[in-house]
């Protein structure tokens, strides 16, 4: 899963009113696996999703992946940074390559656990959470 999905994803269980950003954990057998997958860097497209994003949750979440976060700023880049290509090329990595391959997704109110497995977050909900 890359850090673009996770930063649109969020916990939809019954009477959480706080369910974004979901916390990047181990999975339920320990695991945390994450991969970096090159990708085709795109910059109009990198400018143009600025605007989408909940800049601090990426950063928190490159942070818990242990990715590259030190390129990022902590407030959302200005249009000077969305100039530079050295900037585009760390916000490329961070976004598009760094992949959760196995872990889990956990709901900041509830504490619900979502497992991450080949890198698909299941979101599924249980009857009795619906």
């Amino acid at each position: 899963m890359k850090l673009l999905t996770h930063n649109m994803l969020q916990c939809h269980v019954k009477g959480v009113r706080n369910g974004f950003p979901l916390a990047i954990a181990a999975s339920d057998a320990g695991a945390l696996e994450v991969e970096v997958r090159e990708a085709d860097l795109d910059a109009d497209f990198l400018r143009h999703i600025v605007p989408r994003l909940d800049w601090g949750a990426l950063v928190t979440a490159a942070g818990q992946l242990g990715a590259e976060a030190a390129g990022l700023p902590e407030a959302a880049p200005t249009e000077q940074q969305l100039q530079d290509d050295a900037f585009l090329q760390t916000f490329h990595r961070v976004l598009l390559e760094v992949t959760l391959v196995e872990g889990a997704l956990v709901c900041p109110e509830s504490g619900r656990r979502f497992p991450v497995k080949n890198a698909v977050p299941n979101m599924l909900l249980n009857e009795d959470e619906v």
